[in-house]
């Protein structure tokens, strides 16, 4: 009875030693390193079988992403160290190494800040999507797996929208002159020019002298006859004698008689 006694409290004591000492968590091997551009930056692939059970606590300082991983260790062909100097523009190294003997710790230093970070699952692994802070504002950063779901989409015109092409005006900042180009038509009995005083046809603002001209229009809707009729619309001319209504008396122009009137050259 002693004999079964002891060798119960030998096996109890066994159990109890077993249940006492805690249990090491299950390492996850990580196989391959490895980095892939893309369009904003590159991609850092941990290959494990198990990327699911990877977790990841990330921090920064200064402009240094750290990322450690528990319960992991790198089993590479090449070594337990990673490591890759300006594998883009903008980012200044990344690295990966076993930080102790449960654990992995990934760095990525910007070269003037905190590169932004994005974590993805995949079959192959746990990617790092990793962009620097000037290509993140620029491109912003899409997932993989949205990469290769999302469907091309072409852009559908808006047929409720006009097709004219409307004129670009250039800003005054620009520094270029504006042409602007006005088109009309003048309505009116103004005469712009005359060859009478100078015997070309020039502008008159450009006559030094006093320059009235009567527009042939004028003649016409008044439907005048009479040089007289004609006269009356020139100011400072005056009739000095009528001669019984026949318009035949001298002219006063400016206070100065004149009764010198040429007709095609013959005196009138």
């Amino acid at each position: 009875m002693d004999k079964y006694f002891c060798q119960f409290v030998s096996i109890a004591s066994s159990v109890m030693l077993l249940t006492a000492q805690p249990l090491k968590a299950q390492e996850i091997a990580v196989t391959q390193v490895r980095l892939q551009k893309t369009d904003s930056g590159i991609e850092l692939i941990l290959q494990t079988p198990k990327p699911e059970l990877l977790r990841v606590n990330s921090k920064t300082d200064g402009n240094t992403y750290i990322a450690d991983i528990p319960n992991a260790q790198l089993r590479l062909s090449s070594g337990s160290v990673f490591r890759q100097e300006n594998p883009v523009s903008g980012i200044s190294a990344i690295a990966v190494t076993n930080q102790d003997a449960n654990s992995i710790r990934v760095t990525a230093i910007g070269e003037a800040s905190v590169p932004k970070i994005e974590l993805f699952d995949s079959d192959e692994g746990l990617i790092l999507g990793i962009t620097s802070a000037t290509s993140s504002a620029q491109n912003p950063t899409t997932s993989p797996s949205q990469a290769d779901t999302a469907p091309t989409q072409n852009p559908t015109p808006n047929l409720s929208q006009s097709t004219e092409t409307q004129p670009s005006t250039p800003s005054p900042e620009a520094g270029e002159p504006i042409e602007l180009l006005v088109t009309g038509e003048q309505d009116g009995y103004i005469i712009p020019s005359a060859s009478t005083a100078t015997k070309t046809d020039t502008s008159l603002r450009d006559i030094p002298q006093s320059i009235q001209v009567i527009p042939r229009q004028v003649l016409e809707d008044q439907k005048v006859t009479r040089l007289r009729d004609v006269l009356q619309n020139v100011s400072g001319i005056t009739l000095d004698g009528n001669y019984g209504g026949t318009g035949s008396g001298s002219l006063i122009i400016r206070g100065f008689s004149q009764d010198t009137i040429f007709k095609d050259g013959f005196r009138n």
